[in-house]
């Protein structure tokens, strides 16, 4: 495989373009602080907006929306090109009562969307000019939106792209070869939204995230892979709006002659269509897609382009990054040559001469980066228009986005040239994680926390002057899991690893479970957001099975969780893990801490996950009612080990329902007998605590569409309805209550309502009190007026959530929970496969920080989607991807939910469209599963210190550790701030947890 890291851009400088030395912000009077009575240089339209004071810097604009209009401060810019790429950067925020609809922002041909926080925020995208733009304006301002924003320091820089390079190979942004074939599969939310390197032509708009063809608009993409030749490729497109016409999909190798493969229209609005064998072989595809027609408008959000190549090539995954040209000068020219990027190691090589009359010039040359500000200078003589080689290096401290500021200064330190590089480092390649353990002749051999996800070609940590032992700290009835990464030199076998404690006064062998895990890789074609890069992601992990086989330059990763239990005393235990392979062998040290308490049986953040038979019986391939049975009481006790409780747990056991008697005096019969015996099990034994209540006769639906429901052929809202509705589920209630069940079971019958639909909410929620007056009720959405008094328990999305807003509430006597699915992406805390590991451990902690009381995500074996794959399974093992389902959405329509959404279990690892064969095997967990899991034990030493809070004032309300551990209940800002800035280690949350722990055991001792 081929891993040499490597971009190459020449950035020629024209002279007659940059005739002197200026700032590159190319909108006059950016930060507003100019004129009499608006704003020099800028225009309000479509709305009422004002120029005032309390901008983040001096003056601001803002807008006001009523929920219907839409309206923008415009200007028009300074010397932008056709087809020139630029960046757009701004600072916006919303009123705190602002609701609705969004803020909109760029040139008038290329819009994005931004959702604004009550906070001053920086926003900013990269975008790609039309090659016929026509008096392009910048605009900021709103759709839709009811209420207020501001905005302030709007700036726009032209910009370079620069796309990584393997040997004459040059792939970037949505780009990547894959067993053998090349793929274009852009994500158009990404921060370069419309551009990326295959872009060759285009005249049609762009609207956020996606394409906007009208009447003469047209788009050319340019495959070509360097020398390699193409065949056998597949062109892709979904349209996800429509008003009229079509467009034609066209191909060619030459731009002259075009050969017509296909058109999307109303009727046909998504597909693949083949490229015909007479054009390939070819090493260059041009693309075209064209409005054809002369009214209507179409939108396409999502397209791929895939091709054979010949020869095959090794795995390749492209990357764009890009550079701001923010000052220069006319005496200079610069050309950028490589870029080469190893882990948080970056070097950058270009050459300059310089242009100007003396005969010599020094130049200093500046790179550091812009969170540490640590700057290196680099220093140079440069003769009269020689070109002079300078390569300049600097290190970035962790992952994430970051800026590499590159200066250039002469002898008096004047700047004569200024850039800035977007730096985006992948959490895969972070320098931070790990602790160097052992090496030998064929391997190095070292740890790092579960919060990590570690990439297979991240780098080993610096050998440290003495071995640090694996640390792992845990208390009673606790799971808690470590890696271990061995990086071999020579492709070898890992032939066992085993784990082993020495005896104490107590154990002759400790009686503590580990289970071993290899962490294995799925590959990312399709980011989620643009908060991540294409490539390979850990995430399945599948039990570790020996002989397995460790190549060369490759991490291999171990997963080793412990269970500790309930009966050993609190302390410090020493082990060891002895790996063994077909080369060398190694013992690893081992410390075990176990704090001296016991987590709670229960679990006191309540859940709700989907957990789908349908999906679980399709790829185990189960037919028998038995083997259903028994694989869905393995993937419950899954569920029951990681403090997570499912929609349901009685698919084979449900409560029967009939109904006898004619007319009025039909009644019904209810049958627990068989819910019972699971009830008794699950609830009452593995302590789910919460369940959703399957509602017979009621209706439903979503924003999308709605019904009523009908019972014994009565239909809802009529009295018979309304008797037998009552009548059945309030013996329901009543058994619940007997029971001690009532407490548990909540309704969640209508999904995410949208404001047309809260009356239609109300009627169907006002039926269900009147039924069971006990039974609380659950609806995915946050407060708002018109459904307040009518919902039991709130469940929306996180970042519907205040501090506030969840104590209002809670005053009202109702519940709050909070959701993610598809939705939110970066920067909040999300559930998907390409983000952070930290991120679902937090969480819980965020649940307890805002005084959120239950969690919700709508799937947790989403395997494939009936769209994109009709007549075949998706693997999740080789396809990470939540595909849209759905939602009036035709076969063959390709919509992005995430990598990872509603997935957090894997199935059998075997393709799924091969295997007949039942296999009865545990479900295979995940990093993110796992991490959840923590999250939930750590909310309960949360809980734990509440409760020994409350007992010590009872008995020692003078002690001075009471102080101390209420401040121990406030969760730091350096772990989590608010919703959107949160800790990426898990080394902080760790420590602070190791606090909570070890003020519990404190407080118990009073």
């Amino acid at each position: 495989m081929i891993r040499n890291k490597l971009f190459i851009i020449i950035i020629v400088i024209v002279l007659l373009q940059f005739p002197f030395l200026y700032s590159q912000n190319l909108i006059p009077n950016s930060g507003f602080e100019v004129g009499m009575n608006k704003p020099d240089g800028w225009e309000i339209k479509g709305c009422a907006g004002e120029w005032s004071l309390g901008g983040v810097e001096g003056k601001m604009v803002s807008v006001f929306g009523n929920g219907k209009n839409s309206g923008v401060w415009c200007s028009t810019p300074e010397q932008l090109t056709n087809c020139g790429i630029y960046h757009f950067i701004f600072y916006g925020r919303k009123e705190v009562s602002t609701s609705g609809g969004c803020a909109v922002s760029g040139p008038t041909s290329v819009n994005r969307d931004f959702h604004l926080s009550e906070d001053w925020q920086q926003y900013d995208f990269f975008f790609r000019l039309p090659d016929d733009r026509q008096d392009e304006q910048i605009r900021i301002g709103h759709w839709e939106m009811l209420g207020r924003y501001y905005f302030d320091n709007c700036r726009l820089f032209p910009s370079i792209a620069l796309h990584k390079k393997f040997g004459k190979i040059k792939l970037g942004e949505a780009e990547c070869i894959r067993d053998g074939k090349y793929f274009f599969s852009p994500d158009f939310g990404w921060k370069g939204a419309n551009y990326h390197r295959p872009l060759y032509y285009t005249t049609a708009h762009f609207n956020s995230d996606r394409w906007v063809f009208s009447a003469d608009k047209e788009l050319i993409y340019k495959f070509n892979i360097g020398d390699v030749e193409q065949n056998k490729g597949n062109f892709r497109a979904s349209l996800n709006y429509y008003t009229g016409g079509a467009v034609e999909i066209a191909v060619s190798k030459n731009l002259k002659q075009w050969l017509n493969i296909g058109f999307f229209d109303k009727t046909n609005r998504g597909g693949i269509l083949s490229i015909p064998d007479s054009i390939y072989p070819a090493k260059e595809i041009f693309v075209r897609i064209k409005f054809v027609g002369k009214d209507g408008t179409i939108q396409i959000n999502s397209l791929e382009y895939n091709a054979a190549l010949s020869p095959e090539i090794p795995d390749m995954f492209g990357e764009t990054y890009f550079i701001d040209v923010q000052k220069v000068h006319k005496d200079y020219a610069i050309q950028f040559q490589d870029i080469a990027k190893t882990n948080n190691e970056w070097k950058i090589a270009f050459e300059v001469s310089y242009q100007g009359t003396n005969k010599t010039t020094q130049l200093l040359v500046g790179c550091y980066s812009g969170i540490t500000e640590k700057e290196k200078t680099y220093s140079s003589q440069l003769s009269l228009k020689d070109r002079t080689a300078i390569s300049i290096q600097s290190q970035i401290k962790k992952s994430g986005s970051d800026k590499l500021l590159v200066e250039f200064k002469d002898k008096n330190k004047d700047v004569i040239f200024s850039g800035e590089i977007d730096a985006n480092v992948s959490f895969l390649e972070d320098p931070r994680p790990g602790y160097w353990l052992a090496e030998t002749k064929d391997f190095v051999a070292w740890w790092c926390e579960s919060g990590w996800k570690i990439g297979k070609q991240k780098g080993a940590p610096v050998k440290s002057g003495r071995q640090q032992p694996i640390k792992v700290a845990a208390a009673k009835g606790e799971y808690e899991p470590v890696q271990i990464v061995l990086m071999p030199q020579k492709t070898l076998e890992l032939n066992s690893v085993q784990v082993s404690f020495q005896k104490t006064a107590l154990f002759e062998s400790l009686p503590i479970k580990s289970d071993i895990y290899e962490v294995a890789f799925v590959p990312v074609s399709h980011p989620t957001d643009g908060s991540t890069m294409r490539g390979l992601y850990p995430d399945p992990l599948p039990p570790l099975k020996t002989p397995v086989r460790l190549i060369a330059g490759e991490n291999f990763v171990l997963w080793v969780s412990f269970k500790i239990p309930t009966f050993i005393p609190g302390g410090d235990y020493n082990g060891e893990i002895k790996i063994a392979t077909s080369g060398s062998n190694i013992t690893l040290p081992l410390i075990l801490t176990v704090f001296d308490f016991e987590l709670p049986e229960e679990t006191h953040l309540r859940s709700g996950l989907g957990l789908g038979t349908h999906s679980i019986n399709r790829y185990h391939k189960l037919q028998t009612q038995e083997d259903k049975m028994l694989v869905y009481e393995k993937y419950l006790k899954n569920f029951a080990e990681h403090r997570i409780s499912p929609y349901s747990f009685f698919d084979y056991n449900p409560i029967k329902v009939s109904f006898k008697g004619e007319g009025t005096n039909k009644y019904s019969v209810v049958d627990f007998s068989q819910f019972d015996v699971v009830g008794e099990k699950w609830l009452d034994k593995y302590h789910f605590n919460s369940f959703r209540l399957p509602l017979r006769g009621m209706g439903g639906g979503t924003f999308q569409s709605r019904s009523l429901g009908t019972l014994e052929g009565y239909k809802e809202g009529t009295p018979e309805h309304t008797r037998l509705f009552k009548d059945y589920l309030g013996k329901v209630e009543e058994h619940l209550r007997l029971k001690g069940w009532l407490n548990k079971a909540y309704t969640y019958w209508f999904d995410e309502p949208d404001r047309k639909d809260y009356e239609f909410v109300v009627e169907g929620m006002k039926r269900i009190k009147a039924a069971a007056p006990g039974l609380k009720r659950l609806l995915t959405e946050q407060p708002e007026k018109g459904l307040i008094g009518n919902v039991d328990i709130w469940c929306g999305l996180t970042p519907e959530w205040s501090k506030k807003l969840v104590e209002e509430c809670k005053q009202r006597g109702e519940e709050v929970w909070w959701y993610i699915c598809c939705a939110p992406k970066a920067p909040y805390i999300t559930e998907f496969i390409d983000h952070p590991g930290t991120e679902l451990r937090l969480w819980p902690w965020q649940s307890y920080q805002y005084g959120v009381q239950g969690i919700l995500i709508w799937e947790t074996v989403y395997w494939t989607s009936s769209l994109v794959y009709s007549n075949t399974l998706q693997n999740p093992w080789t396809d990470p991807m939540s595909y849209v389902s759905g939602y009036d959405n035709p076969t063959g329509f390709v919509g992005y939910w995430g990598n990872g959404d509603g997935r957090f279990l894997y199935p059998p690892k075997r393709d799924p469209n091969k295997a007949s064969e039942p296999a009865l095997d545990d479900p295979i967990n995940s990093i993110r599963w796992e991490n959840l899991r923590d999250g939930m034990e750590d909310y309960e030493y949360f809980w734990l210190l509440e409760k020994q809070i409350q007992r010590a004032e009872k008995k020692h309300p003078n002690n001075h550790l009471l102080d101390e551990a209420k401040k121990l209940l406030i969760i730091p800002e350096d772990i989590s701030a608010n919703l959107t800035n949160f800790t990426t280690d898990p080394r902080p949350i760790l420590q602070y947890r190791e606090r909570i722990a070890r003020m519990i055991e404190d407080l118990q001792k009073l």
